[in-house]
């Protein structure tokens, strides 16, 4: 049934798939012999779906949900690098929506001003350290 409609991946010596259309996730559970539904699952304590796989050496990992889906539409990004440089966000800020419209990479070295994204440089961060400074003396 998932063979001949969605894209089977594999990840930490588990066996995915993943509708094309509404980005739900399944885990082939080789014990029963079925796919298990994944989105299901609630949210973490960082406020991401998390799922925790077991590989064949039967060392555990845990990979948050949005990042497997960006993972199955962009296998050359690499999942395992959890570096400043590979973030994957939500654009709508909703950890639970993790349809791939919703997804995209973001690189650490920006920040969000007024919904856009803006290079951090020296004179933004002398900006807001005055800001704050000034905050503080109008408080006294």
């Amino acid at each position: 049934m998932f063979e001949e409609e969605n894209k089977i991946f594999f990840l930490w010596d588990n066996k995915f798939t993943i509708d094309r259309y509404t980005c739900d996730v399944y885990l082939y559970d080789n014990a029963d012999n079925k796919w298990i539904f994944c989105n299901n699952k609630d949210l973490g304590y960082s406020g991401y779906i998390n799922i925790t796989l077991i590989n064949d050496e039967k060392i555990k990992k845990t990979f948050k949900l949005h990042r497997i889906i960006y993972y199955a539409f962009y296998p050359s990004w690499n999942i395992y690098d959890n570096t400043n440089k590979n973030y994957i966000y939500h654009k709508d800020y909703d950890s639970a929506n993790n349809h791939i419209t919703n997804l995209y990479k973001f690189n650490k070295s920006h920040v969000y001003v007024k919904n856009k994204t803006l290079p951090i440089d020296n004179t933004w961060i002398v900006q807001r350290s005055r800001r704050k400074r000034r905050n503080c003396k109008e408080r006294i």
